[in-house]
């Protein structure tokens, strides 16, 4: 997934894990104010986390 939003949230995902542990859960990057945002995933689609490369994938719903 590309995009302003997306690479914020990607940012964060990299940045909030050595600190705070890989989020398991995309929203607690937004409560720990580290995105004001999530990106919304095109139709049919769901945001999830690469564990591997700490980065938003898109999942079939």
């Amino acid at each position: 997934m590309t995009g302003p939003e997306a690479d914020a949230v990607n940012m964060a995902l990299q940045m909030s894990a050595p600190v705070a542990g890989f989020p398991t859960d995309l929203s607690t990057l937004v409560d720990g104010k580290h995105v004001t945002k999530i990106p919304t995933p095109p139709p049919g689609k769901k945001l999830g986390i690469d564990q591997v490369k700490m980065r938003l994938i898109l999942l079939n719903e």
